[in-house]
């Protein structure tokens, strides 16, 4: 098995210019599968996605970090006024897709399908209910952290 392995990497160690490439030589190559091979290298202890989640986590703080704290409020701002926006959007498709249903009478007209509607229309219900509570999560929060606040002011 490992020799199989050693001759594809001497098989594809060869340049090749002509393509636009320039290939790795033959010790390149037994040096990174040797790194690879290794199981005391904390490097191979990370799994592809973890390692793609740092990844990404890293060049989100090094873009956040070259901005000033009013352009961080900025961006993040409009972050939250995309989202609103596709959860608004998700909220009127759903209420557009049930009052279509009903003005259309899918079901009476299609009765082969009328579980698969009824089906729909239950999971709808629940995505809309997880939406607003998801569009009102952080106006509630916000309000009771103010209550708390004004207790303990007062109180």
């Amino acid at each position: 098995m490992e020799r199989k392995l050693w001759e594809q990497i001497k098989k594809h160690a060869i340049p090749t210019v002509a393509a636009g490439f320039t290939a790795y030589s033959v010790e390149t190559y037994t040096k990174e599968l040797q790194a690879l091979t290794n199981t005391n290298n904390p490097e191979n202890l990370k799994s592809g996605f973890s390692d793609l989640f740092y990844n990404l986590i890293d060049n989100f703080r090094d873009f956040i970090s070259i901005f000033s704290s009013e352009q961080v409020v900025i961006i993040f701002n409009l972050f939250g006024y995309v989202i609103l926006f596709e959860i608004m959007t998700t909220i009127s498709t759903l209420l557009i897709g049930d009052h279509l249903i009903n003005y259309l009478k899918l079901e009476t007209k299609y009765p082969k399908i009328a579980k698969y509607i009824k089906f729909k229309q239950t999971i709808n219900k629940l995505y809309f209910n997880f939406y607003i509570g998801f569009l009102f999560y952080p106006d509630i929060n916000n309000l009771c952290q103010h209550f708390q606040v004004f207790i303990w002011l007062f109180l």
